[in-house]
């Protein structure tokens, strides 16, 4: 079995003052087409009103998109595998918090990935591992709920850490040895489940 795990919450950050804050967000635990049809997120759950989330946007922006923990491991050697024929599944999750109210919330971006056999389904390397993005809010109105603020930090948080963790899921199972590991492009949802559930998302080579 191949590893790789790197815990970066002690490094050096932008926000020093919310180290502590960060530290108690524990980590979890091209040629061919992709289906994108198995690319659509799950469609239950909260119904987002992105119209209502505006006011927030128009208040807020990023501070910080920092990597917190992730670990890659495979199950053998996969000299010889395309990720393209394997069948691959990410699901991720936002938590958000609000650091200093009224100021800054960070949302726990965490995600899972694995690679699978199509013919008999069984795990040939996995990634998974926690991004951790920082909003600061400036004036934002009086009539703006807190659970819109939570909710915007939630569903933006995710669309943030989005790139980040498609380069990582793909350098990581390039070094585990497999190639052509490559995510869709994020679509926004119009659904989510439960909060602190997943929102799981997969493709399949054709």
């Amino acid at each position: 079995m191949w590893w790789i795990s790197i815990d970066t919450a002690n490094g050096t950050r932008i926000l020093p003052s919310l180290m502590s804050l960060r530290r108690s967000i524990s980590p979890m635990a091209r040629s061919k087409k992709i289906r994108t049809e198995d690319s659509t997120p799950t469609l239950s759950g909260r119904v987002v009103d992105y119209e209502s989330l505006r006011p927030v946007a128009a208040a807020s922006n990023i501070l910080e998109i920092s990597l917190a923990h992730f670990a890659a491991q495979s199950q053998g050697p996969l000299a010889g595998l395309d990720g393209r024929e394997l069948r691959q599944e990410i699901k991720l999750r936002g938590m958000p918090t609000e650091a200093i109210p009224g100021q800054v919330w960070l949302t726990a971006v965490e995600f899972e990935f694995k690679a699978l056999d199509r013919n008999n389904g069984g795990e040939l390397c996995s990634v998974h591992g926690t991004f951790v993005v920082a909003y600061r809010l400036q004036a934002l109105p009086d009539a703006v709920a807190k659970d819109t603020v939570s909710l915007f930090a939630e569903v933006n948080g995710m669309y943030h850490a989005w790139p980040y963790v498609r380069e990582l899921v793909g350098s990581c199972t390039g070094r585990l040895g497999l190639g052509g590991v490559l995510l869709p492009i994020w679509l926004a949802p119009k659904h989510l489940p439960s909060q602190g559930e997943w929102l799981v998302l997969g493709s399949a080579a054709v």
